[in-house]
């Protein structure tokens, strides 16, 4: 008798389906070796970037704060010959009102013209003086500090650019490193703004006075 050769076929093919799902299934990737090289030679990486990222971070963040504030100073000064009238700038706890001498904690700047009951160019805001700009606090680990002016926590622009109560200040800014890492930024008598340098070779800028700056 012969055989179909249909039925014949239909048992090749269900040999070989059954020969395929029976093979053990091959996984591509890594061995718990070559897993553990890789994560070693990371940790080397890192151990031997870690004080130059550190470093990098900490200029960085100096440098923002820096730029901030000197933007915020040539801000109000532009603001003051604008309007022709006083504009200040002062340390802030809660972004509305002049509070404590640690300028990190951020500051406002406000048009000091006592309108709504307050008191003109005295440096806090009161009645319903216009703020004009918030800024918020600066990096963790950066202080700011400031010498020389007339009062510790608060700069006031006169309509005519000029400096009220001061012919100049310094405001210094530091992290963990200290004074030698400082940096630093003079204000002058006519509201300009420049960065501090180091004119004696000891590594630490001079403050608008010419005297070695300081971080407290």
């Amino acid at each position: 008798m012969v055989k179909s050769p249909v039925r014949v076929t239909l048992t090749a093919m269900t040999s070989t389906l059954f020969s395929k799902c029976t093979q053990p299934t091959r996984h591509s990737g890594f061995s718990l070796l070559e897993l553990l090289v890789v994560l070693l030679i990371v940790a080397a990486l890192m151990v031997l970037a870690g004080p130059s990222f550190t470093t990098s971070l900490q200029n960085s963040r100096l440098q923002s704060a820096v730029g901030a504030l000197g933007t915020d100073m040539a801000f109000a000064r532009s603001e003051a010959t604008t309007r022709r009238e006083p504009v200040t700038l002062c340390a802030s706890t809660d972004g509305n009102s002049c509070a404590g001498s640690a300028w990190e904690s951020g500051w406002v700047v406000f048009v000091d013209d006592g309108a709504g009951g307050g008191t003109s160019g005295n440096g806090s805001r009161d009645g319903s003086e216009t703020l004009l700009k918030v800024a918020e606090a600066s990096s963790a680990g950066v202080t700011i500090r400031s010498h020389n002016f007339a009062y510790g926590n608060w700069v006031m622009l006169q309509g005519s650019g000029r400096l009220g109560f001061a012919e100049g200040g310094t405001f210094v800014f530091c992290d963990s490193r200290g004074i030698e890492n400082a940096m630093a930024v003079n204000l002058n008598g006519v509201g300009h703004v420049r960065l501090a340098e180091d004119n004696d070779g000891d590594n630490v800028p001079e403050d608008d006075l010419g005297a070695p700056t300081k971080c407290t």
